[in-house]
Formats: structure tokens, sequence, C-alpha cells
């Protein structure tokens, strides 16, 4: 389950969305993976994360630790 959990999220960002949210999602299915990510990030800052899960994300979806900025995007 976890592993499929993460091939949605990376076929989520491949389809170019933003990280998702937990909260005031678009949809079901952003709503699902938000509360994935976001308990994978709680995880890893207690150290309950296993390290091959680390890798694993760290390869499949680069950045998933810091997901979204707060506030507005930047000005381009």
């Amino acid at each position: 389950r976890w592993h499929h959990r993460l091939a949605q999220l990376e076929a989520y960002r491949h389809e170019g969305n933003d990280w998702p949210r937990h909260k005031d999602c678009d949809s079901e299915r952003e709503h699902a993976l938000g509360v994935w990510i976001h308990t994978q990030r709680y995880k890893h800052r207690r150290g309950e994360l296993d390290p091959l899960k680390i890798k694993l994300l760290n390869d499949a979806v680069p950045g998933w630790q810091a997901g979204r900025t707060r506030g507005r995007p930047g000005r381009q």
C-alpha cells in the first residue's frame, strides 16, 4: 500500500501539480495524497520513517520534505 501511494504521488507531481494539501483540497485524490505525504513528513521529523522509504521518496519525488512554500508564490 505504501508503494502504491508513492506511485500515485509521483504521477500527481509529474502531471504538473503542486504538492497535495491535506486541508482545503480540490479533490479527494489530493486529500488522500496530502494526508499521506503529511504523515511521511511527520514520521521523518520524529525519526520514525524507515531509511529505505526516505531513499524511495527522495528518488521518486525530490523536495518532498519541504513541500509547498507558505504564502503567495514569488513574483517572476
